[in-house]
């Protein structure tokens, strides 16, 4: 268990550079961003190979790369689409509940459908059709369509 409660909080913007985020930030076109950024730290991570979202989404969740991870793409060499499911190792969200903390997952690519974790998850896609066990707990969907 942490001896001291610290709260973190990670927000990934996929497709992105400082170079074009930064004169947005300067023209005060991003204030949201910009106060996390003044509070917090920025940097920018090394991509996988391939470098594509998928698989470089589940590589950080999981600090595995895509060849441990047998993930390259969006789907199975079946032509099915992969899901959380699939990756057989811990993300890092099952690490942190196992030393007795919350997450907060909210909207990150990959995690449909959503884990049972020590907190919330509200998954993001891709989802299949008619979908709507995209939160656990299962009660969360009800506040979000509320």
């Amino acid at each position: 268990m942490a001896e001291k409660e610290t709260k973190v909080f990670l927000y990934g913007l996929d497709g992105v550079s400082w170079s074009l985020l930064d004169p947005w930030l300067k023209k005060g076109e991003m204030p949201n961003l910009k106060r996390f950024l003044e509070k917090g730290s920025r940097a920018v991570l090394e991509t996988t190979i391939p470098t594509l979202t998928m698989p470089a989404l589940p590589a950080l969740y999981t600090g595995m790369n895509p060849g441990e991870l047998g993930i390259f793409s969006l789907s199975k060499p079946t032509g099915e689409i992969i899901t959380i499911k699939d990756l057989t190792y811990p993300r890092v969200w099952d690490h942190l509940g196992k030393e007795g903390l919350r997450s907060l997952i909210f909207n990150a690519k990959f995690t449909y459908p959503p884990d049972e974790i020590k907190g919330i998850m509200v998954s993001a896609g891709p989802y299949p059709e008619g979908a709507v066990d995209y939160t656990y707990p299962r009660d969360v969907r009800k506040e979000i369509e509320a």
